[in-house]
């Protein structure tokens, strides 16, 4: 179980660092928009993994859509209390 926390963590870490330095290089340097885009690709990205077995596919399942926009709203929540406040 820690292990998966530390496996989570680090991919987040990961996948934050990547869009500052994309977006770095398109020239956006706001910070809220990095924060937003960050919580989105983070929120897709585990969204993607858990529903990759699900025999309904992801583009049409409701299920999808559902736990990766209350992932992202979780994720945003947390990001701005722990970076803003």
């Amino acid at each position: 179980m820690f292990l998966g926390l530390i496996i989570s963590f680090a991919i987040c870490i990961a996948i934050n660092f990547a869009v500052v330095i994309l977006l770095s290089l398109a020239g956006i340097q706001n910070a809220a928009i990095i924060s937003i885009v960050s919580c989105l690709a983070i929120s897709l990205f585990f969204a993607i993994y858990t529903f990759r077995k699900d025999p309904r596919g992801r583009i049409r399942n409701p299920d999808f859509h559902k736990y990766f926009a209350t992932n992202f709203v979780i994720i945003l929540i947390i990001t701005y209390l722990f970076n803003y406040l």
